[in-house]
């Protein structure tokens, strides 16, 4: 079994991916204990869960988040206990319960302990746009800015987030009021993206800032100023053509 402490989800990885890149990737984060892909390998968009040997090793491999991996961004974060920033909290919206309820599912079957809610966040953004979603106990809550993406989530019903998983996915009676992960649109002004602090390389001197760009079996991580943990601190878009895995410029890059 994975230690959820040392164990990072990889987000957003193009269906090409194999354990060889996801090892030459994060390889020099620390000792990689596993590599587990998932997802459909039918689908654009697969996602894995990479175990170190170490805490620290994990959060080192955070650095990673944001990362332009052949022409997608890789999204890192802990498999467990992870937040992008906001926090829990209420949910903004002026719109009726009933609409609301529409457009959010009912998500079971899975290990909800060893998940946190940004990682089922980027797991059914490739369904839609997810506005919300909240963990209580063995079950999660979903809520898409659509009515169509909550129907098109309901395929998934079945499928293995994690290895050995079978999801069980049903339509919500009622929306999210309370989330622990929420969308900038989702959240009180006040806790929007300008009032989080800016991310800066001076927080991790091993990293200063560079144009470098890392190259699968390259012995060197990519040297830049990376973002901290989550998807708090806002990040340019990455280039969609260069190297298999290359990093943002800086003129586009964490601010």
């Amino acid at each position: 079994m994975q230690n959820p402490e040392c164990t990072v989800y990889a987000g957003n990885l193009p269906k090409e991916i194999n354990e060889a890149a996801l090892h030459a990737l994060f390889g020099h984060c620390g000792a990689i204990q596993s590599v587990k892909i998932a997802g459909d390998p039918t689908y654009d968009t697969r996602y894995a869960f990479v175990e170190f040997g170490h805490p620290s090793q994990a959060q080192t491999a955070l650095l990673l988040d944001g990362m332009a991996v052949i022409d997608r961004v890789l999204k890192v974060n802990f498999a467990h206990g992870a937040s992008d920033g906001a926090g829990p909290g209420p949910v903004r919206s002026t719109e009726p319960d009933s609409e609301r309820a529409l457009r959010t599912i009912h998500v079971g079957g899975l290990p909800m302990d060893d998940l946190a809610e940004v990682v089922l966040a980027d797991y059914f953004a490739h369904v839609g746009e997810v506005f919300a979603v909240r963990k209580s106990g063995k079950f999660a809550w979903v809520e898409f800015t659509t009515a169509q993406a909550a129907q098109q989530a309901l395929n998934l019903d079945g499928e293995a987030l994690t290895p050995g998983s079978s999801m069980r996915i049903a339509l919500s009676k009622t929306p999210i009021h309370t989330a622990g992960w929420r969308s900038a649109a989702a959240r009180p002004a006040s806790l929007g993206r300008s009032a989080l602090p800016a991310a800066s390389s001076a927080a991790h001197p091993a990293y200063p800032p560079n144009d470098g760009a890392f190259v699968a079996g390259s012995a060197m991580p990519p040297a830049r100023g990376p973002p901290g943990p989550g998807y708090g601190y806002p990040q340019g878009p990455p280039p969609r053509s260069p190297p298999y895995f290359a990093h943002p410029p800086l003129q586009q890059g964490y601010r």
